[in-house]
């Protein structure tokens, strides 16, 4: 007969390992977030803090959601601004507007960036790349164009958090091996809004964890584009 004292201790003991288990893997997670955070955050500041650039080719603008509460997003039309300020002083006179469709406005996010650049008073040539689906893409599919247009330096437009992450796959794509890479924060009202604390800053962490898990399990294949 089985002794339901010893049957008991044993369940218990299992409850408690797996508890235990479970507040390590809690813990280490917690940790790797917070190393990544303050990552983001130091080169996000180093950015932030650069000094003057130099002239380039294009002028590289990453997207994002297209609209917030029935009007463009702030986070979009921030990064388009900033673009737009570059080649006013005269950094570069081409904007490459990279995004392709934002499937909850089901619309293309080049083609919002292109318009709200033209409302703005941009009068130099837009490109739009409108095949990407993520940052990763973009420096995909805009490379193709980059290529066809024999750029040979250019700089990168996007929010200050999202720039560790664009900078780390702008390396592990060796991207910059084959144009001068240049970036530029754009202090978006998003960004002025809540900084750090942003919900977009706040997923970078696991994106880019996402994104070493994609390289690191599957090769990155390069689409022709016609």
């Amino acid at each position: 007969m089985v002794n339901p004292f010893k049957k008991n201790t044993l369940k218990t003991s299992i409850i408690g390992f797996l508890f235990f288990i479970l507040k390590v893997g809690t813990a280490f997670a917690v940790w790797i977030f917070s190393l990544l955070y303050l990552q983001m955050a130091m080169t996000t500041q180093y950015f932030l803090n650069q000094k003057k650039l130099k002239s380039a080719d294009v002028i590289l603008v990453l997207g994002n959601r297209a609209y917030w509460n029935q009007q463009v997003n702030p986070c979009l039309s921030g990064r388009v601004d900033q673009a737009i300020d570059l080649s006013k002083q005269g950094l570069a006179p081409t904007l490459i507007m990279s995004g392709g469709l934002d499937k909850e406005d089901q619309v293309i996010e080049a083609q919002v960036m292109h318009d709200w650049a033209k409302s703005n008073g941009f009068n130099g040539p837009i490109i739009q790349e409108s095949l990407s689906q993520s940052t990763l893409e973009n420096l995909i599919y805009s490379e193709k164009i980059l290529q066809s247009q024999s750029v040979k330096s250019v700089i990168i437009v996007t929010e200050p958090y999202h720039l560790w992450r664009t900078q780390w796959l702008v390396e592990a794509l060796d991207f910059h091996r084959r144009f001068k890479v240049q970036y530029s924060p754009a202090q978006s009202e998003c960004w002025q809004k809540w900084g750090y604390f942003f919900k977009g800053a706040l997923r970078e962490p696991v994106a880019k964890i996402h994104n070493q898990g994609r390289f690191y399990f599957s090769p990155i294949t390069y689409p022709s584009i016609k």
